[in-house]
């Protein structure tokens, strides 16, 4: 299989169905946005409501346009309504991973206890989750290994536990503020997809949106 010049997606808010494909000036744009600093401090003050609001990013799995163009035009001859593109079956494996990390008192310190226990050539990004008190690190894959028994070995590896609903390919990751990303690798983040085969297919989880 030839290697797609395209990385992972992301979506306007969690009802947004259609996956798009994101470059490094749209992070950019997301993070520094008025928008996404407006509905984060909202979320922090009691509207639970905004954080669906936030853009969110698809970071472990990207979206296989041949796959979906394919189903849809199916779903047109047979006159059936086609689901939106967001859906783990739809997806393809990014050779990218993520660890969640809920109700932390001092998401700062916990990242420094945990960036001293791995191998930070691997780690893509890490950021504070717009509740204030979550820590998300993205990290590249090994290959072989599927998206659940990777972070098993992390969190082994940095003797921690991290949120296990997040094994599905689709998860949405909410975007943080630009102040509160801790470390930013783009060479990890943006490049060419790698081939699908390198990884154990993560859509056999199914989809869970939020």
């Amino acid at each position: 299989n030839k290697n797609i010049k395209s990385m992972t997606n992301y979506v306007n808010n969690a009802y947004d169905k259609c996956s798009k494909p994101y470059d490094e000036q749209q992070i950019r744009n997301i993070v520094n946005s008025p928008k996404t600093k407006e509905f984060i401090a909202l979320y922090r003050n009691g509207d639970s409501r905004a954080k669906v609001n936030l853009p969110a990013l698809t970071y472990m799995g990207a979206l296989d346009e041949e796959k979906y163009k394919k189903y849809v035009k199916q779903c047109r001859e047979e006159g059936v309504k086609e689901k939106g593109s967001r859906c783990a079956e739809f997806m393809r494996p990014t050779g990218l991973l993520m660890l969640d990390f809920d109700h932390v008192q001092d998401p700062h310190a916990l990242y420094g206890q945990l960036a001293a226990k791995m191998d930070r050539t691997k780690l893509a990004l890490a950021h504070i989750t717009p509740s204030g008190q979550g820590l998300r690190l993205v990290l590249q894959r090994t290959k072989g290994m599927s998206i659940e028994q990777e972070q098993y070995e992390w969190c082994q590896a940095m003797e921690v536990k991290c949120d296990d609903v997040c094994k599905d390919i689709s998860r949405l990751s909410f975007a943080p503020m630009q102040k509160e990303i801790l470390h930013y690798n783009p060479s990890l983040l943006f490049g060419e997809l790698p081939p699908q085969e390198d990884y154990p297919d993560g859509s056999l989880w199914g989809s869970d949106p939020l």
